[in-house]
């Protein structure tokens, strides 16, 4: 397989994935934060709080 056909392949897979789990840690890691990295808002994906 070329280089050019598994970076086609790749590109597919990141665009099919339905969702993913995202464990945020440190004020710098709010809702704001990640809508500024992922480009959407992130406010009604959050389900909760976690404690270490």
């Amino acid at each position: 397989m070329s280089a050019a056909q598994l970076n086609t392949d790749r590109k597919h897979q990141l665009h099919t994935e339905s969702g993913f789990y995202y464990f945020a840690y440190g004020s710098c890691m709010c809702p704001v934060d990640l809508k500024r990295s992922l480009g959407e808002d992130t406010h009604n994906l959050v389900i909760g709080t976690a404690t270490l």
